[in-house]
């Protein structure tokens, strides 16, 4: 089923509390590195995307997501028998449109997930590329260093014009 962006954008404003939902997007690569540790040039500099298929949550509270994780894996009791409470940070950029999965910035729209789980795959010129040729050349991946959670909570933000595909109540829309 088609669905234009506009229309998303719409229909995911009117949800209230949080929804699991699933995307596609098209992105930069954005841990790629210009030579490897060899000093060898990379030869998909500037040219390098990723496909991802990710599903999560819309609609969440990052901080209590941590608080929520922390409680579950039986984090240490403070003396009057609670947790350490995790506070979130404000945002490094954008601003958040309260009551939405969306932030605005720089005239652009994203829409925050909570990722529960995603796959991705690489690609050079509409060719498929085989995750190992490119692996030394990409950034090591960064944990949050403030969690203090075995397993991480993961915030990622996609712009809306990246995404090529999402799934909502069992329908899968292709945007245009």
């Amino acid at each position: 089923m088609k669905l234009s962006r506009k229309n998303l954008i719409s229909r995911l404003e009117q949800i209230k509390g949080s929804r699991i939902i699933t995307i596609e997007a098209l992105t930069k690569e954005t841990r790629l590195r210009a030579k490897d540790s060899f000093g060898n040039p990379n030869p998909y500099w500037g040219k390098l995307l990723k496909l991802s298929r990710v599903n999560g949550l819309i609609n969440w509270s990052y901080e209590n997501a941590v608080n929520n994780q922390r409680v579950r894996e039986g984090q240490p009791l403070l003396p009057d028998g609670s947790i350490e409470r995790f506070k979130s940070l404000p945002r490094a950029w954008g601003v958040r449109k309260i009551g939405t999965p969306f932030i605005e910035h720089k005239g652009k729209v994203y829409i925050e997930m909570m990722v529960l789980n995603s796959s991705h795959q690489y690609v050079v010129d509409d060719e498929y590329i085989n995750e190992a040729d490119i692996t030394s050349f990409l950034a090591p991946k960064k944990e949050s260093s403030r969690q203090k959670t075995k397993k991480s909570i993961i915030l990622r933000d996609y712009a809306i014009d990246n995404i090529l595909r999402v799934k909502m109540n069992k329908v899968l829309y292709e945007l245009t």
